[in-house]
């Protein structure tokens, strides 16, 4: 009997020990007011099965590593990794572990109670139907019922295995899924415009360059969407056969590869970097015909280091093309380094090396959507600089017929018949170079169209995009507020350059058409100041307004009008200093309404306030907070305010910064009916 006592103490007390571990690193999720989003990949504990044979009663006996990182990073290989997770939900409802990386091949779950009863068996991963999955989304997912738990992961892929682990409760998930679902609509929705919009100008301009941009937009869209898990959840849940070919979707880097190739001109900008290009995208053939001959892993190292090589050889063939003065080269380098940071700093989040923020989480969707905004505007770029090469030449061909008709009148007292020959030949070349001027000016007229359209369509674009912005905003919580406030002061710069791009356009078209009618200019300045807040507060800049003209009328746009006071109160803004003071005062000076707009920023030159006052280009300069700009703004609002037969000056404030006057004549009985322009007049 003692020795059978002894025996069972001894047991108890190995039980205990074996126990203590378990103990020590278990998990204790509660309950909290706001839900359960917590990230918790330090708490799993990881075994590589490098035999990948090992099963649930097996990994029970073996030793698991603790956690250290805020992510985990395994190489493609035939091994199964194994993950340990000691739980205590004490939240009093069930709780949703998630791994945050879609395109893992195959998990099998185990739910083990305390006393090591099996109490759940589930398999998932992208080598199965997405029905199948025990919560639905883009990542996979398992529930842990509230009690105290072991949970076992084993996942093999032949894929990179790399991801964060997540704990939510049903409040936590549907608040994230709708903020990802929000994210996930906006990147989808501007890429189908772009590639609807990028098919029409194919249509209109027969480029073949529109073409390689559609796939090149195509194939970062799918490759993006497969990353994030959309692609098998939306476009073939049913066939998850697809996914076990993942490397002909990440292979469709090639048509990027095409895309700059034919972009870039390096056959005659850079002819050694054409044949280099050329063969990285030879080389990354057999990742479409390996993968159907069983070398999946292969595949997979393959495009992974196809597609880093790939990259820095395009990034490195696109410096080169501009250092060597293709203008075009500058927008694809700008948009190809945007693209890779993003996609870097997507990588890092996940494996944990950068915190957890939103901008970084999302930072392929970003990187990828700048990039295709930055493309659209270098093959804009790309279009300008060809029609500009063939007006060179006609004007060459100008030139030199000139030269032809001297020297025909040199020889007229000598060679009078061959001066008739020659006469009669000139007279049909000059008919020749008239129709050849109608030419020009007909495809001057189309450029000029087509800039605006773009800029009319990118204005939508980019508006829709700080609505959606703003959207966000309206639940500022569950954001970073500084990420809210650059998203929005992004897009509100982009948007108001796109419209003065718009304006200049129909300037330049001769198609500006303001619709002149009478109209209170004070509704207009008050509308403009809350456009401009925003851009104010960033700055901590104060705004006063005094109105002293509340009745007065005037004939002028509204709409014009408006993209002029914005104007004005955006170049204050840019050049006032953080904490500066900026005053907008109206009042009526004989018979002219004026408005005054008085900074406290850096001032003009006065050589720059002789420039603007004189009608002359104002070169821009950076503001205060390192803004950019382009100098149409100012101009912008020269040209429009001279159509509403007023004028507009700029001098020295009374300490330092700026003033600019706008005066614009009130509305008499003479002048009180609405007035149009000829273009106008000549529509009607």
């Amino acid at each position: 009997m003692r020795a059978r006592g002894l025996f069972n103490l001894c047991t108890f007390i190995l039980v205990i020990i074996a126990a203590y571990p378990v103990t020590a690193q278990q998990l204790k999720v509660q309950q909290t007011p706001e839900g359960i989003n917590q990230l918790i990949t330090r708490a799993l504990s990881y075994h590589v099965d490098s035999s990948a044979v090992k099963t649930i009663n097996d990994i029970t006996e073996v030793s698991f590593i603790a956690g250290e990182k805020e992510g985990y990073q395994f190489n493609a290989s035939n091994a199964a990794i194994w993950f340990k997770l000691a739980i205590h939900n004490d939240a009093r409802e069930d709780l949703i572990l998630e791994l945050n990386y879609p395109i893992l091949d195959t998990i099998d779950y185990y739910l083990i109670a305390p006393n090591g009863r099996l109490i759940k068996q589930f398999r998932a991963g992208s080598a199965f139907p997405f029905d199948q999955r025990m919560v639905k989304g883009n990542h996979p997912k398992f529930i842990i019922p509230p009690g105290v738990f072991t949970c076992y992961l084993r996942i093999a892929s032949t894929y990179n295995i790399q991801f964060q682990a997540k704990l939510y409760n049903t409040s936590g998930l549907r608040s994230e899924n709708n903020s990802e679902l929000i994210q996930q609509g906006i990147y989808i929705g501007f890429c189908i415009f772009i590639i609807a919009y990028s098919f029409f100008l194919f249509l209109s301009t027969r480029d073949q360059i529109y073409n390689y941009y559609i796939l090149h937009v195509i194939a970062t869209a799918l490759i993006t969407l497969h990353l994030g898990g959309f692609t098998f959840q939306y476009l073939w849940p049913n066939y998850p056969v697809i996914n076990q070919y993942e490397p002909l979707i990440f292979g469709l880097g090639i048509f990027t590869t095409l895309f700059s190739i034919r972009f870039l001109q390096l056959g005659q900008v850079a002819p050694v970097w054409h044949r280099i290009l050329w063969a990285a995208l030879i080389v990354n053939i057999p990742v479409f015909i390996l993968p159907f001959v069983g070398f999946k892993i292969a595949a997979n190292v393959l495009v992974q280091l196809v597609g880093i090589t790939g990259c820095s050889l395009m990034l490195i063939a696109g410096i080169i093309a501009w250092l060597r003065g293709y203008r075009p080269a500058r927008f694809y380098v700008i948009a190809f380094s945007v693209f890779l940071i993003g996609v870097v700093v997507s990588i890092l989040e996940r494996i944990g090396v950068l915190p957890n923020y939103y901008l970084f989480i999302h930072a392929s969707q970003i990187g990828s959507s700048l990039d295709i905004i930055l493309l659209s505007l270098a093959i804009a770029d790309r279009y300008n600089r060809i029609t500009s090469d063939k007006e060179a030449a006609d004007l060459e061909l100008l030139r030199q017929t000139e030269e032809n008709r001297q020297l025909v009148e040199l020889q007229n007292e000598r060679l009078q018949t061959l001066v008739e020959e020659r006469t009669k030949a000139l007279e049909n070349s000059n008919q020749a170079l008239g129709r050849r001027k109608e030419e020009l000016e007909e495809l001057h007229h189309y450029n000029n169209r087509v800039f605006s359209v773009i800029a009319h369509d990118l204005r939508g674009g980019v508006g829709n995009l700080m609505s959606a912005f703003d959207q966000l905003g309206e639940n500022p919580a569950n954001y970073p507020p500084e990420l809210l406030r650059s998203l929005g002061k992004v897009s509100r710069e982009t948007f108001y350059l796109l419209e003065n791009l718009l304006t200049w356009g129909r300037i330049n078209d001769g198609d500006f058409m303001p619709y002149s009618t009478p109209m209170n200019p004070g509704l207009v300045i008050e509308s403009a100041l809350r456009r401009i807040e925003p851009l104010a507060e960033n700055k901590s800049i104060q705004i006063t307004y005094e109105n002293h003209s509340k009745h007065t009328v005037i004939i002028a746009d509204r709409n014009y009008l408006g993209i002029v006071v914005r104007n004005l109160l955006n170049n204050a803004v840019k050049f006032t200093s953080n904490q500066g003071k900026i005053h907008v005062a109206c009042d009526v000076s004989g018979a002219d309404w004026r408005m005054i707009i008085t900074d406290t920023g850096v001032g003009m030159s006065p050589e720059k306030i002789n420039a603007f006052n004189n009608s002359a280009n104002v070169k821009s300069s950076r503001g205060t907070g390192g803004e950019t700009g382009t100098g149409l703004g100012l101009s912008i609002c020269r040209e429009v305010i001279q159509l509403f037969n007023g004028h507009i000056q700029v001098s020295p404030a009374l300490n330092s910064g700026t003033t600019f006057t706008v005066t614009i004549p009130v509305t008499t009985q003479d002048n009180a009916s609405p007035k149009t322009s000829d273009s106008q007049r000549r529509k009607q």
